[in-house]
Order: C-alpha cells, then sequence, then structure tokens
C-alpha cells in the first residue's frame, strides 16, 4: 500500500502546534491510500489538510488510476458526473456574472467547466494532474485544461 503522511506546518504562519479536526478516510484505489487529517493552526487557526500524500504518489495516482482515460465521446461520462456538475453550477450561478472567468481546478475532462459554457460563461479554464485530461477536455468540450 501507497501512504503519505507528509506533516507539514501550517502554510499561513508555519507554526508547527495544530488541532486534529477530522481524518478524512479515503477508500483506497488500487495501492493507494490518499487519505489525510484536516488540522487547525493553533496559533493563527487556519485550517489546511495534514499528513497529505507526496507528490510522487499524486502524480503515479494520476497516471495509473485516472478514471476517465476511458472515455471517448461524451455519452462516455457517467450521468452522475454531469449531474454533480450541474449541481455545483446551479449553486454558483447566483454569485457570479456570465462574464466571470472560471478556473476549476481539479478539473478533470472539464465536465464542469462545459456545464458551465452550455449556460454561456466563456472564460473557461481548468488545471488537472491527470495526463490525458488536456486533450480529452479539448477532443470533447474545446476547453483548456493544463
Amino acid at each position: 500500500m501507497v501512504t503519505k503522511n507528509n506533516e507539514r506546518s501550517c502554510p499561513v504562519c508555519k507554526n508547527i502546534a495544530k488541532e486534529n479536526l477530522f481524518h478524512n478516510e479515503m477508500a483506497s484505489i488500487d495501492i493507494f491510500d490518499l487519505s489525510y487529517d484536516v488540522v487547525a493552526c493553533k496559533n493563527c487557526l487556519f485550517v489546511y489538510a495534514d499528513g497529505i500524500p507526496s507528490e510522487e504518489v499524486y502524480k503515479n495516482y494520476y497516471t495509473k488510476c485516472s478514471k476517465y482515460d476511458v472515455v471517448k465521446k461524451q455519452n462516455d461520462i457517467p450521468t452522475l458526473a454531469v449531474e454533480r456538475a450541474n449541481y455545483a453550477m446551479e449553486f454558483i450561478m447566483p454569485y457570479i456574472s456570465s462574464d466571470t472567468a472560471i478556473l476549476d481546478i481539479g478539473s478533470s475532462i472539464g465536465v464542469l467547466l462545459n456545464e458551465f459554457k452550455k449556460h454561456g460563461y466563456l472564460k473557461l479554464k481548468g488545471i488537472d494532474p491527470s495526463p490525458n485530461s488536456p486533450d480529452l477536455a479539448k477532443k470533447l468540450f474545446g476547453i483548456e485544461v493544463t
């Protein structure tokens, strides 16, 4: 099992004293355990993820376990993924105008960005570590993902 446990100091004030708020237990996929702790800095009260996997673990995970690499056309996208994207978009839309620039971090192949595109949003960009996401986002939706 590939684990993580990169304990870190507070990203804001660099203090090492922290309070564990909860453990976010993730289901293991293949050999990867991406679980982590959510902690609060005892100095500045900033809340952040601690004990996160290393960059190497994430890189290997996204290279070996990308769930959207099998998508060849829009109909291959799971209905639940589209429903989640619609829910998120409908939640966000009342707070932004149609000329708002939207950056989706962890965008995968751009399902959420495509829902915004369908509603007239044009300033769309995604970032995702999966190696095939940029090509698939461009092919399926005409959306830039890096």
